[in-house]
């Protein structure tokens, strides 16, 4: 009898077990159901304003992968086979043009048609050039006070084009115009690949651009601040964008003035600022700075990025240091 009993317990145990475990099961299966979401669209972005942008747009539509990573040299980087497959595995590829990802042409070239979709969002803006860039030349007399400042007095204007080789200038976002632009080229892409969520799309790309067209006039008034409108750059760009937008003046370390010329300026002006935009320009800047008597702020060409921010608070910062640093 004993015997019966304590297998009549070890099954009714059992039972009860496997019951539970079913029950178990039941619930996990139905506990995933609620909580799957459609499958995202895999964006490839090969700059931070294309990957800011196409994640601004896209939402939770979107997973977006920025080749190259925070940090890296956007035109001169050489794509690990990760990357390839990558770009080759997305729905959609963003990227400016050939004149600046020039590693792209031959990833893309070994692409089957028609997927995945590919954009340049920088095809619709006119390049400028070294020989259809134009800006306002300063005339001024300067002399040397009592007390040793330099004053500048501005006598005239002229317009007068820069001389140069003719090269075309890929750095296009720079101008708050072109980033508007350029938003629009990703929503294109964004609704081309997923028609279903194009309200969405549009109506995040309205939003932005409206918000870079604020920041532009912003900019904007910054700019028309300063009264001879000099921007002084230790690095080798020129933000020829920035300056044709808002007829700046850019002195910069380019390529066609030496370090020996640029510090002759810094000295027979003194501006209270010397501008850099990429990180490994900063110890130049800086030391350039504390020669003259000056500080080192950064310019965000939005191409590469500080982690954790967005294009408009680069905008932002950019707008700040241009009201503190233009000459």
């Amino acid at each position: 009898m004993k015997r019966i009993l304590k297998y009549g317990f070890l099954l009714l145990s059992l039972v009860v077990f496997l019951t539970a475990c079913q029950q178990g099961s039941g619930n996990r299966d139905q506990g995933d159901n609620d909580t799957a979401k459609p499958s995202a669209k895999e964006v490839v972005a090969t700059s931070f304003i294309n990957a800011d942008f196409a994640k601004t747009i896209g939402g939770e539509h979107v997973n977006v992968h920025a080749i190259p990573t925070t940090g890296s040299d956007l035109k001169n980087y050489q794509p690990s086979d990760k990357d390839i497959q990558t770009i080759k595995e997305a729905d959609l590829i963003l990227y400016t043009g050939d004149d600046l990802e020039t590693w792209m042409a031959e990833i893309l070239s070994d692409l089957p048609e028609g997927k995945p979709v590919v954009v340049q969002t920088g095809a619709d803006i006119k390049r400028l050039s070294d020989k259809d860039y134009y800006h306002s030349e300063i005339k001024d007399e300067s002399y040397q006070s009592e007390d040793g400042s330099i004053n500048v007095n501005v006598k005239s204007s002229q317009t007068v084009s820069i001389k140069g080789g003719g090269q075309k200038d890929p750095y296009i976002g720079t101008d708050p115009a072109n980033a508007q632009v350029i938003a629009s080229a990703i929503e294109k892409g964004l609704i081309e690949i997923d028609e279903s969520n194009a309200e969405t799309f549009k109506k995040n790309a309205d939003t932005l651009r409206s918000e870079l067209n604020r920041l532009g006039g912003e900019m904007k008034a910054a700019a028309e601040q300063s009264e001879n409108k000099r921007m002084y750059v230790a690095d080798t760009h020129t933000l020829r964008y920035l300056a044709n937008a808002y007829n700046l003046n850019v002195y910069a370390l380019d390529g066609k003035t030496s370090l020996e010329d640029f510090e002759k300026e810094l000295d027979r002006v003194q501006p209270t600022t010397i501008f850099y935009l990429r990180d490994e320009s900063k110890g130049q800047a800086e030391e350039i700075a504390a020669k003259h008597g000056a500080q080192a702020l950064q310019f965000y060409d939005y191409l590469l990025a500080p982690a954790d921010v967005s294009v408009l608070d680069l905008m932002e910062k950019n707008i700040e240091n241009l009201k503190t640093g233009l000459f």
